[in-house]
């Protein structure tokens, strides 16, 4: 049966056989449509199911490689905005100590006002870079919550299927569970009501929605 795309030039393919995705450059809409794989045992059933599960163990392995290191990522970048979080707390109780010393207030006016609006801006600055950071990181572990999260109809076990404190990403999540639930729910706030978002692309609230200003 003929095939339905381009000639000619790269496209992205679904092997009629095991019915995963590989790019491919077809030359006739009689080409067969199937993998590196699936051309090795075309004519041999008998070594059709061996590949297929080779295959796909090993497409597993990449997809878990794949979580684990955003997994990985977001608690580094969860940690850096913890410290940067804290830096900031230090800094701005400094600010204060500043605002309130007898040097600042024996400063002229016009001068004490300028010290203060510097460090202030200065001060905000530091925040919102910190709070970009944490949105990163919260993101990221979002994401990854949407395949790993406790399955509801299956008590203690993690959606992917492994029992929750054997997944690793589970395990990571739970970590700061509720700081992230609180912080998605605060972005589920800002879409519905238009605002400016942080949440991933694929999230089914953001996909649902006519509202697309993401990356707060």
């Amino acid at each position: 049966m003929p095939h339905g795309y381009l000639l000619h030039r790269p496209v992205t393919a679904t092997c009629t056989c095991c019915r995963t995705t590989y790019m491919a450059t077809f030359t006739a809409t009689s080409d067969h449509v199937l993998c590196g794989t699936c051309r090795r045992h075309l004519g041999k059933p008998e070594r059709l199911q061996a590949d297929h599960l080779a295959m796909w163990q090993a497409l597993l392995e990449q997809h878990q490689e794949k979580y684990e290191r955003r997994v990985e990522t977001a608690l580094a970048q969860a940690g850096a905005y913890r410290e940067e979080r804290d830096r900031v707390l230090s800094e701005n109780e400094d600010l204060r100590a500043v605002i309130r010393s007898e040097y600042t207030q024996a400063l002229p006016e016009h001068v004490r006002a300028a010290l203060i609006t510097d460090e202030v801006v200065e001060a905000r600055e530091v925040r919102d870079r910190a709070l970009r950071s944490r949105d990163r990181a919260y993101r990221a572990l979002v994401a990854v919550d949407q395949i790993h999260h406790g399955d509801q109809s299956r008590l203690g076990q993690c959606t992917c299927g492994k029992v929750q404190r054997e997944c690793r990403e589970r395990a990571a999540i739970l970590e700061v569970e509720e700081a992230l639930y609180r912080w998605e729910r605060k972005q589920i706030e800002n879409l519905k009501s238009g605002r400016w978002h942080s949440l991933p692309d694929d999230h089914q609230e953001v996909l649902s929605s006519s509202n697309r200003r993401g990356r707060a």
